[in-house]
């Protein structure tokens, strides 16, 4: 298994699992307060680093999670 190093120093095992990785589309991203907005990029922020520290792919449950990330 290859590995690689990113700007941020970290090592990373490149995965290759051969099946197609597809996120989950919502067209209601951008909808809702501030506060909300807020509240679903810092859940996605939190599991996205989690998930890179698993060194895995998301979950069908935690895609819909990260889609909500608004930026």
């Amino acid at each position: 298994m290859e590995t690689e190093t990113r700007i941020n120093g970290y090592e990373r095992k490149n995965l290759k699992s051969g099946r197609k990785l597809d996120f989950i589309s919502d067209d209601e991203v951008y909808l809702g307060s501030l506060k909300d907005r807020f509240q679903k990029n810092l859940q996605a922020i939190k599991l996205s680093k989690i998930i890179e520290q698993e060194n895995r792919y998301a979950t069908k449950q935690e895609q819909e999670i990260l889609n909500k990330f608004s930026g």
